[in-house]
């Protein structure tokens, strides 16, 4: 959550110092480092399940040697990773379709950035033990300087008006600036120096066969999620890269909240599954759905009904043109509205299907946003996103929902999120039309203030009467509990 408020507050800065063309150059690089994040959301499941095992064990030894041989498995795909880094800046004007003041500063920021690199996997590697540890406190602090210091570097590069190339110098020293701490912290868990482990071909086997098996579900959807802005950069102006990273920003609120959701129910999810609790499950699946429909889509109707005044607020009435493809990408946050389903998808490990569909939607959606992104720039990226999030919701409905987890996909779809979907949409279009009438000339504050307070308290209204009296009885006894 730090990072995406830290990214929300940066980006007018950044973009309202460097120009378009700039902070697009700065996202488009920055996009590709890939490598670390693609590997890192497999082998960090693996690293920290079993330094978590050695550690209840109380198998020090192995934990070492397990620790061993995962660093120096960083180090090694750190140097690899700097040597691509440095073969692109070598190649700028001829790989990438830039002007040559563009592809001097393209050379620049690589540079740095390959320079940083190996500090960053030795970092994520130290950062998984830590977190075995269920230090997650510990972690959070080092983060929060982290993201202290990215805050410091952006207000002085502004302040002071730097050079793109200080500045990203001194975003990348942040951005490594956890290794110390995570470093005396490291120390003190092994007792002894990071520098006397030793590389096992036995743990290395063991962390990466099953780390390799997690990295094969999740490798389709970060293609998904991380290859459109380099798309962008590569087949259209590089400003559209810049207007992606806007629009990802408010997107990145959403899935923040999403993920919060979906991090407190996984644990109550996987205790009712256990325990075949079959009525509590259906009574989340159903209800919890339908609660979570609501939930979301008053969120998303709420952000539409005033996104031109909010982008305005953030950015300036020269970025009103980015209203449309900014409204698009929020409605595919809908889907948000399936994060029950998600969890159970998780406790259960039930992926092949998944995975199956997932090899085919992840291309077509990629390849829509490759063909088409040259005539029509931004708006591939998010006619790609559209597709992948369409296609994704017709299989899980039609296909995955029923046959693979058993539930009754017709009563799912309609009843927990089709009918309050539209139940939302209705409050939001019928204040829409009246805030057209009334508050045609006030504010964009103004206007925001009360378009929201009438359509949350309307939104709540039918929300409360869309319950049922023994649901609402419920509700009422938490709520005096809470209290």
């Amino acid at each position: 959550m730090a990072g995406t408020i830290t990214a929300f507050i940066s980006t007018p800065l950044l973009l309202n110092s460097y120009g378009e063309t700039k902070f697009g150059l700065l996202v488009f690089v920055l996009s590709f480092n890939l490598l670390i994040k693609l590997l890192d959301s497999g082998f960090s499941v693996g690293s920290i399940k079993f330094y978590s095992l050695f550690r209840i064990y109380g198998k020090i030894n192995r934990l070492r040697s397990s620790f061993g041989t995962t660093i120096r498995l960083y180090i090694v795909l750190g140097l690899l990773n700097m040597a691509v880094f440095l073969f692109i800046s070598l190649a700028t004007k001829t790989n990438f379709n830039f002007t040559n003041q563009e592809s001097i500063l393209a050379k620049r920021l690589f540079l740095v950035l390959a320079s940083s690199i190996p500090f960053l996997w030795v970092m994520n590697g130290m950062e998984q033990l830590i977190k075995s540890y269920e230090m997650v406190s510990y972690v959070q602090i080092a983060l929060i300087i982290q993201k202290i210091l990215m805050l410091c570097a952006v207000v002085l590069a502004v302040f002071y008006g730097w050079e793109l190339t200080l500045y990203f110098i001194a975003y990348s020293i942040a951005l490594v600036s956890p290794l110390i701490l995570y470093s005396l912290r490291v120390k003190k868990i092994l007792g002894i120096s990071v520098l006397k482990l030793n590389f096992s071909l036995k743990e290395f086997k063991l962390i990466g066969s099953y780390s390799l098996k997690v990295l094969s579900f999740t490798v389709l959807q970060f293609s998904v999620n991380y290859f459109r802005p380099i798309i962008l950069g590569l087949r259209s102006d590089i400003s559209n890269v810049a207007y992606y990273r806007i629009l990802e920003n408010f997107g990145a609120l959403f899935l923040a909240i999403g993920g919060a959701i979906l991090n407190l129910l996984i644990p109550t999810l996987s205790r009712v599954l256990i325990e075949r609790n079959i009525k509590l499950e259906r009574y989340f699946v159903y209800q919890g759905t339908k609660y979570l429909s609501y939930l979301t889509s008053i969120m998303v109707f709420a952000f539409l009904l005033s996104s031109k005044e909010i982008l305005r607020l953030y950015l300036g009435t020269e970025y009103d043109f980015l209203t449309t493809d900014l409204n698009i990408w929020v409605l595919t946050l809908l889907s948000i509205h399936n994060y029950i389903l998600s969890s159970i998808i998780l406790v259960r490990n039930r992926f092949r299907s998944l995975l199956i569909f997932n090899s085919i939607a992840a291309p077509i959606s990629l390849l829509t946003c490759w063909v088409i992104a040259p005539s029509i720039g931004l708006r591939a990226a998010v006619v790609s996103l559209l597709v992948y999030q369409i296609s994704m919701i017709i299989f899980m409905y039609a296909f995955y929902y029923k046959k693979i987890l058993l539930y009754n996909s017709n009563e799912l779809f309609l009843k927990s999120f089709l009918i309050p979907t539209i139940k939302i949409m209705g409050v939001y279009f019928c204040i829409l039309h009246l805030r057209s009438i009334i508050l045609i000339n006030s504010s964009p504050v103004i206007q925001i203030l009360i378009s929201q307070v009438v359509f949350l308290s309307i939104s709540l209204f039918v929300f409360i009467f869309s319950l049922s009296r023994i649901e609402r009885e419920k509700m009422s006894l938490a709520f005096n509990k809470f209290r």
